[in-house]
């Protein structure tokens, strides 16, 4: 209803108009060689599936994704222009060009299906059946092509004698019409076609004729010349053709192109623009002035009107109405300030100062009051009253809206004002004013200053019965006192951009805290970037009693308080944000002052942008070859620079879309790319399998689905089962290899070092054990010479036992502790013999030793005893004792201690007797524990000396023997 009501309006104003003058205008964006489109001679555009625009021009065949244009060409293309685009069932293009050749798009290029080298220059038309047969004629005789261009059939119809204008494919049956009319019908199975409408009585011969479907109809625009060209609309039916619509065309020079559905309208497009063909009211014709050679409406309710000079406009909304100085009796687009007029009308301010006014629903500006009379400039303001009217346009302006007077009393600059009763509050950049209505217009003003600062607004609560003062300070209101009081937000000052009032609410617009609402000076609402205005920069903004627009940098916003709700105008609304100046709503209308002219549309027209975007991966390249995208693809592993690119259709965006992507495998959250960037690239990727998914997001957040490019990357062979296999294998053979070396030399090495060492160790024992012997036997030749016969059998048996455990000993590398303490024992009662009974010795033992357990050396301490009895014990004079301690630690220690002569003392008695003969046993024993730790590291021996008030004491040997030892 609200498109019917704007369609009306174009017929009133089109009617009202005298001769050819402009109308108001549907806001459009060209397209054209400035912003990158091939040429500006267009004949015909269409959609697919998919959402691309392809444009058929006069460079050619491009598709068009609302970034680029991409060419479609074929080497033996015989012309460039490339017409008459057509959509077949399996959602490719086909297209035609003036010499007779037709292509259909396969593998980004273009293929020949059919070459007319006989066919006139705009010839020949053609169909695409439901099996994507191709329908085409020369002459005569009509022509069927399978879709590779193979001929399914040829039909020539004698009994008709003219030439063909044209065919279409409807409800399964092609339909051929001939230059004088003629109408047949034919089935492919049917060699013979019916004639369905003879040549109509008096009909002129056709010049051209295009056929379109439009409600379930299959029309025919038909052009017929005499002396001039005339256009009709037949509907064919089984009995004939019906005119539909005769065309009126504003001069006899004017050309009808081309005929069009969208669905529920059929439009024109002709030389003098295009137009809606109703069965009663025709619509005046848009784009007045332009050579209209086709027009589109695309999936998202956008329309396309290809030129044959300008290239393409596209208009967004069709209920978005533009005055500007193109299509309005505007001098200048530069608009500061729209407002109510009175009942019926609207007030419209420029930035040169000029005032016009339109009459509502005419939409006609006619510029008023004339400009020229003072030294004018940008109109900031516009308030109507019955009696007058104030603007201030530079010089502060009265005008009488009873006789049209303009007054301009002695004030000038206000940057705002409000009206009440009969007095006027202003402010200027420096100061605040109050001035008398009567003296204004007397201008007879007297002390007018009110406040020494100065605003940039001002607005009366009629509620709250107070005036708002937009300050440099902040925002103010005037008390009883005529002083001023602060507003505050959050106990922080508010700085205002614009000011509004409303059915109690004062709302203020803020540069960087969005937009308050203030009832009775007290905070009601907030909106900033937290909750409704997406962002916290407020222009200026508009108030009504059920909603507030506000305008931001990046919005034009509708706001409804009560509800919470929130619209979002902008680019796919026609609506640029960073155009508009000033907003007025006045009778379901909103009004927007921008510095490209006027923008009028319905206030409550939609304004979401619901359709979901297409996406498709267009292609993948690897090391700089091309990848299908399809399937599951395996790259080779060190693939470097994987670039993935893709597109979007989404032209109700304007490029204010998103592509969001992340490759699953190694991300899990999606990264977003601008609408410009439609391609991702991936350096080095690792083995592994992957899934590239990406998407297309709108500026209200609608999303595409998901598209996906799966793929792996192999793994290296180094990294294949079957490496590991041999891998492990050659491993194991080298190891076992190296392993069988190794043990072949250790054992070699081993058994000569055991070799060496058992011979060493025997060498020793060999040395050592004669040596003690002899010790023993002097002791026991000292008996048998003092004639103790009694001590001399007893020790004798001692000794004999000693030699079984010595001989025993010298077999084995070790023995018992037990055997070892018991040795010691035999020993040491020999030795006492020889002592005598000076001589006492002891030996402990931890009770934590398991003696019968623990092994040690044999005969490891019997050197260190001998020593002690030899060199300390022997020189001693009085009572000799020797103690031998035997305690677990970390292991096995001996103590060896004597009460003897002392180390030193032993070395002095030893030079004065001039003895130069080495301890044997010593030495020996060093040497044999040296040996040990070959095998076993940790035997030792410490010797100290012990010394009473400095005086020796005796001697103690600490032995140390590893308990591994064992």
């Amino acid at each position: 209803m609200k498109r019917l009501f704007l369609h009306l309006l174009f017929l009133l104003l089109f009617a009202a108009a005298p001769g050819r003058l402009p109308a108001q205008h549907p806001a459009f964006y060209n397209l054209n060689d400035e912003s990158g489109l091939p040429s500006n001679e267009v004949y015909r555009v269409v959609q697919d599936s998919f959402g691309f625009i392809w444009i058929g021009c006069d460079a050619g065949l491009f598709r068009y994704d609302g970034f680029t244009f991409k060419p479609y060409t074929n080497s033996r293309q015989n012309g460039r222009a490339v017409s008459f685009l057509v959509l077949d069932n399996k959602q490719r293009i086909w297209a035609k060009n003036f010499y007779g050749q037709i292509y259909r798009v396969e593998d980004d290029s273009l293929r020949i299906i059919f070459e007319n080298k006989t066919a006139q220059s705009s010839h020949p038309q053609f169909a695409v059946d439901a099996a994507c047969n191709l329908w085409t004629y020369r002459d005569q005789a009509v022509l069927c092509y399978s879709e590779n261009g193979d001929s399914l059939g040829r039909y020539e119809f004698p009994q008709v004698h003219s030439s063909i204008s044209c065919l279409s494919f409807y409800n399964e049956k092609v339909y051929v019409i001939y230059e004088n009319l003629t109408v047949m019908r034919l089935d492919r199975n049917e060699k013979q076609g019916h004639c369905i409408q003879p040549p109509l009585a008096g009909a002129n011969e056709i010049n051209n004729a295009y056929p379109i479907i439009h409600s379930g109809k299959l029309l025919l625009l038909v052009e017929t010349i005499s002396k001039i060209s005339d256009y009709h609309i037949y509907e064919v039916t089984p009995a004939g053709l019906k005119l539909f619509k005769e065309i009126e065309e504003p001069d006899n020079r004017s050309r009808v192109y081309s005929v069009y559905s969208d669905g529920p309208a059929l439009w024109v497009t002709a030389s003098f623009g295009v137009m809606r063909v109703e069965e009663k009211f025709p619509t005046p014709a848009l784009f007045a002035d332009q050579k209209v050679s086709f027009m589109l409406k695309d999936r998202e309710g956008s329309y396309w009107f290809s030129t044959l000079h300008n290239g393409i406009f596209v208009i967004p909304e069709l209920d978005v109405i533009k005055l500007n100085t193109a299509n309005a009796a505007l001098k200048e687009n530069n608009i500061t300030c729209i407002s109510a007029g009175g009942p019926g009308k609207m007030m419209i301010g420029t930035y040169l100062g000029a005032i016009y006014e339109m009459t509502v629903p005419a939409f006609k500006p006619e510029e008023k009051y004339d400009s020229r009379v003072e030294n004018l400039r940008a109109v900031k303001t516009i308030s109507w009253y019955p009696d007058y009217t104030l603007i201030s346009r530079g010089r502060f302006c009265i005008i009488d809206n009873k006789t049209g007077r303009q007054y301009f009393p002695a004030t000038s600059n206000l940057r705002d004002f409000a009206r009440v009763g009969d007095t006027v509050f202003g402010v200027h950049a420096q100061k605040t004013v109050r001035m008398s209505m009567s003296q204004l217009v007397e201008n007879k003003l007297t002390g007018c200053d009110m406040y020494n600062t100065g605003g940039k607004a001002i607005v009366y609560d009629s509620a709250f019965q107070k005036l708002f003062f937009a300050l440099g300070e902040g925002t103010f209101y005037r008390d009883k006192g005529n002083q001023l009081t602060e507003l505050r937000a959050n106990n922080e000052p508010v700085y205002a951009n614009a000011i509004s009032y409303s059915n109690g609410i004062t709302w203020i617009a803020t540069a960087n805290r969005g937009v308050f609402g203030f009832e009775k000076a007290k905070l009601k609402y907030h909106y900033d970037a937290t909750n409704l205005l997406r962002d916290n920069s407020a222009r200026t903004l508009y108030a009504t009693p059920q909603q507030v627009w506000v305008c931001t940098d990046n919005y034009l916003i509708r706001i409804n308080p009560a509800t919470g709700e929130a619209a979002y105008y902008g680019p796919a609304n026609s609506v640029n944000p960073k155009d508009i100046n000033h907003i007025t709503v006045q009778d379901g209308m909103v009004y927007l002052a921008t510095n490209k002219g006027v923008l009028i549309f319905p206030e409550k027209l939609g304004w979401k942008n619901s359709t979901v975007p297409n996406i498709r991966i267009e292609s993948v390249h690897a090391a700089g070859r091309e990848v299908l995208p399809g399937g599951d693809q395996e790259l080779p592993y060190g693939t470097g620079d994987l670039q993935i690119h893709f597109s979007a259709t989404a032209f109700r965006s304007r490029g204010n879309f998103t592509y969001a992507y992340r490759l699953a495998g190694t991300d899990s959250s999606w990264t977003l790319l601008p609408a410009t960037s439609p391609q991702v690239q991936f350096s080095q990727l690792a083995a592994g399998s992957y899934r590239f998914q990406v998407r297309a997001i709108n500026e209200n957040g609608i999303s595409s689905r998901t598209e996906e490019f799966i793929f792996r990357i192999a793994t290296p062979f180094w990294q294949r089962w079957w490496f590991y296999v041999l891998l492990v294998i050659a491993a194991l053979a080298l190891a076992t290899l190296v392993f069988i070396l190794r043990i072949r030399s250790i054992n070699r090495k081993a058994e000569l070092k055991n070799k060496m060492i058992l011979s060493q160790m025997a060498a020793l024992k060999s040395q050592m054990n004669p040596h003690f012997m002899f010790n023993a036997l002097n002791s026991i030749q000292d008996l048998v010479i003092q004639q103790d016969i009694k001590n001399s059998n007893f020790y004798l048996g001692k000794f004999s036992k000693l030699m079984r455990k010595i001989l025993h000993a010298s077999g084995s590398e070790s023995h018992a502790l037990h055997d070892e303490i018991e040795f010691l024992r035999l020993y040491l009662d020999l030795e006492k013999l020889r002592f005598g009974d000076d001589f006492t010795y002891t030996i402990s033992v931890d009770p934590a030793l398991e003696t019968d357990d623990i092994h040690v050396p044999s005969m490891i301490i019997q050197p260190f005893v001998e020593n002690a009895m030899k060199h300390g014990l022997l020189h001693k004079s009085g009572t000799k004792t020797l103690h031998i301690d035997f305690s677990l630690r970390d292991k096995l220690i001996c103590t060896v201690t004597d009460n003897g002569v002392g180390r030193k003392r032993a070395a002095e008695i030893k030079n004065r007797a001039g003895e130069k003969h080495r301890s044997f046993a010593t030495g020996a024993t060093q040497q044999r524990l040296d040996l040990l730790n070959t095998s076993v590291s940790g035997f030792g021996f410490e010797i100290i000396d012990l010394e009473n008030e400095g005086v020796a004491a005796g001697t103690q040997v600490v032995i140390q023997i590893p308990l591994r030892y064992s």
